[in-house]
């Protein structure tokens, strides 16, 4: 090999070296910062109830893709892809509450989500008689892409809905910001109003251990900002704290 190919090559090697070195210390740097924040919440933290608290990782895209969005939240619920997370989750969350069983889901999910790990829908019900369906959808390894093929925005349209709207939420958690993503959508007169976001138990991200879809949705009967501050109740009782992490300090 010449002299000079032999040289450029070397440099190619250093810099590959340094991409991959820098790429580690990142993931690692993320995972120890959450750790810390983690242990010092569960030492200091919890909800109102005195229960103990979840840790998740919630963002608006893909694993392939973090956003500005993403943030460390804890709350009441284990979030982690597993056998009997549906059966787990609770059917009282404030003033809402679900009755009897899980509603049955769009016979194209299994074919939507390949058969996903974990799907199921629910009614909750508060005191004042509003409605709120919730719906997770759990995936892991290649199968996980399709949570992010199939969204609202997607396949709402092929049930005969209109998006009206669409677009990042905010979302007040004390003194801190969650953001889920919002899409109205409308069909018959009947006007709806959808939260969605994806939550990881670790800052890896990694596909293998799995990943859950949330969608909260709800028919508008008043206004939309009126619906949206209902979801909202509903989103601050999964997640109360958001935890002060941030992937890049």
């Amino acid at each position: 090999m010449p002299r000079v190919s032999r040289g450029y090559l070397t440099v190619f090697l250093l810099l590959l070296l340094a991409v991959f070195a820098s790429w580690a210390w990142g993931r690692w740097e993320a995972s120890s910062s959450a750790l810390s924040v983690v242990e010092e919440a569960d030492q200091e933290g919890s909800p109102p109830s005195g229960q103990p608290l979840f840790t998740s990782f919630i963002d608006v895209e893909g694993w392939y893709q973090t956003t500005p969005s993403e943030r460390a939240v804890a709350g009441p619920v284990d979030l982690t892809l597993r056998e009997g997370l549906a059966e787990e989750f609770p059917r009282i969350l404030g003033t809402w509450q679900a009755a009897g069983e899980n509603l049955p889901l769009d016979p194209e999910v299994n074919r939507w989500f390949r058969n996903p790990e974990l799907a199921f829908l629910r009614l909750y019900e508060n005191d004042k008689g509003e409605s709120i369906f919730l719906s997770i959808i759990g995936n892991r390894g290649g199968k996980s892409f399709s949570l992010f093929e199939h969204t609202p925005v997607t396949c709402e349209p092929g049930g005969g809905w209109e998006i009206t709207d669409e677009g990042l939420e905010a979302i007040e958690v004390g003194e801190s910001t969650a953001y889920a993503r919002r899409v109205v959508v409308e069909k018959g007169g009947t006007r709806r109003v959808v939260l969605y976001w994806y939550a990881w138990n670790s800052p890896e991200r990694d596909p293998e251990d799995g990943l859950l879809s949330i969608r909260i949705h709800a028919d508008i009967e008043e206004t939309v900002s009126y619906t949206l501050e209902m979801e909202k109740e509903f989103f601050r009782l999964l997640f109360p704290v958001v935890l002060p992490w941030h992937r890049f300090r």
